[in-house]
């Protein structure tokens, strides 16, 4: 049997901060996302943010979290695809 290298996996658990848990969540909030299949919407899950970002954090490090299936959203297409702007188009739009 032929030597195999040690693999080492390291758990990025460890870099999960209140600091990195809130800049996440503003970019989510400068993004304006959506309510996901939970209907939770951006200012509620803002009305406890401490709490919520605590509980996130808690269940990211120990396992437990559990994403939910994505919430589908139909986009209509037309002659030129997916009605989705280009990089110019957006950033005449958040400028």
């Amino acid at each position: 049997m032929a030597n195999q290298p040690n693999i080492k996996a390291h758990s990025l658990t460890g870099r999960i901060t209140d600091g990195l848990m809130l800049a996440a969540f503003k970019a989510v909030k400068r993004n304006r996302g959506a309510a996901g299949i939970d209907k939770v919407s951006i200012q509620m899950f803002a009305a406890n943010l401490d709490q919520n970002l605590h509980a996130l954090m808690r269940d990211l490090k120990d396992g437990s979290f559990r994403p939910l299936p994505l919430r589908r959203h139909y986009i209509p297409k037309n002659a030129h695809g997916l009605g989705h702007g280009d990089v110019t188009w957006w950033h005449l739009r958040h400028d």
